[in-house]
């Protein structure tokens, strides 16, 4: 085990020497000719820190996917399917800074430099160039605090959604879902808590350059939600926003990501009440107790037949 893992410590060394050293050796020069979708070709600054890049997270079945199809329908930004990877480094870089770098010259500068530099290159090159790139990674939202810091322009989304429907859909799609234990629905409540509270507490720390998103509000108001979130973003209104699924073609979708199969379709409400009559009426009893930041999200934990359209009603009042 200990040599497993002294390779791997070797390999994502590696990979951030040599994605740092590219990072330098590209950023001699300014600019890179690129043809944006819908354009004609023309120049574009190089990625760096300064870039404003737009991280997208949740817990899995928040609609990540489906918002991020969403933006990518947009002439203007590309997210791509989920790099994977980035979380990975965000985890380890975490581990880094815990002191196993003590003793050495490695100091967090260095960490920090070398773990942007691999996570722009990443973004970058997994897909088409852009205006402006997107990243879609459902945990990264565990980092946001840390990925504000080393990226100062960039902007957050947090997708959160009723704790019930999001255990419904894992549990019933017996999706391998970090935490998430099929024969525990209490431990996926909780689960669900914990990774809410770390995710939303992340977000209200990034402060005006995060934004919480409702699901529900999302699939109910879509027009009204995509052009608060495009303001959030700073990017001009764009109708095919609205109607992503005729863009799908050149749109990048990853037949391995849980949701593939649904955001090639229309936005629509089918998803919002599915998990009424999955769990038992003792378990339903206990869900505010087992997740409270149910009710602290806005939701009504005791009402097993809730208005999802309240989130559409307080936005419009903004």
């Amino acid at each position: 085990m200990r040599t497993r893992y002294t390779a791997l410590a070797t390999l994502c060394g590696t990979l951030l020497i040599f994605s740092y050293s590219l990072f330098l050796f590209s950023s001699k020069s300014r600019f890179q000719r690129a043809t944006f979708k819908g354009e004609k070709e023309r120049m574009r600054t190089i990625l760096s820190t300064e870039e404003p890049l737009i991280f997208i997270g949740g817990i899995p079945r928040t609609g990540t996917t489906l918002l991020r199809v969403m933006l990518d329908a947009h002439q203007r930004i590309r997210c791509g399917e989920e790099t994977v990877l980035i979380p990975y480094i965000l985890t380890d870089r975490e581990r880094w800074s815990q002191g196993m770098t003590a003793g050495s010259n490695v100091t967090e500068q260095v960490i920090d430099a070398a773990v942007s530099a691999f996570i722009v290159e990443v973004i970058a090159k997994h897909g088409q160039p852009a205006a402006r790139y997107c990243n879609k990674d459902p945990f990264s939202s565990w980092y946001n605090t840390y990925l504000a810091k080393i990226f100062p322009n960039a902007k957050f989304i947090v997708l959160i959604r009723d704790s019930r429907a999001v255990v419904h859909s894992i549990l019933s799609r017996r999706l391998p879902v970090s935490g998430f234990v099929f024969d525990d629905e209490e431990e996926c409540f909780r689960v669900w808590n914990e990774n809410m509270k770390k995710m939303v507490g992340q977000c209200r720390q990034v402060g005006n350059n995060c934004l919480l998103v409702h699901y529900e509000s999302l699939v109910i108001s879509p027009r009204k939600e995509m052009e608060k979130i495009l303001k959030f973003l700073n990017e001009p209104w764009s109708e095919q926003v609205l109607e992503h699924e005729k863009h799908i073609g050149e749109i990048n979708i990853n037949p391995l990501e849980f949701s593939s199969n649904q955001v090639v379709k229309q936005v629509y409400q089918n998803a919002l009440h599915q998990w009424k009559g999955y769990f038992s009426d003792s378990l339903l009893h206990k869900v505010a107790q087992l997740a409270p930041m149910m009710e602290t999200l806005g939701y009504e934990p005791k009402n097993t037949n809730p208005d999802y359209s309240q989130f559409c009603i307080a936005e419009d009042d903004d």
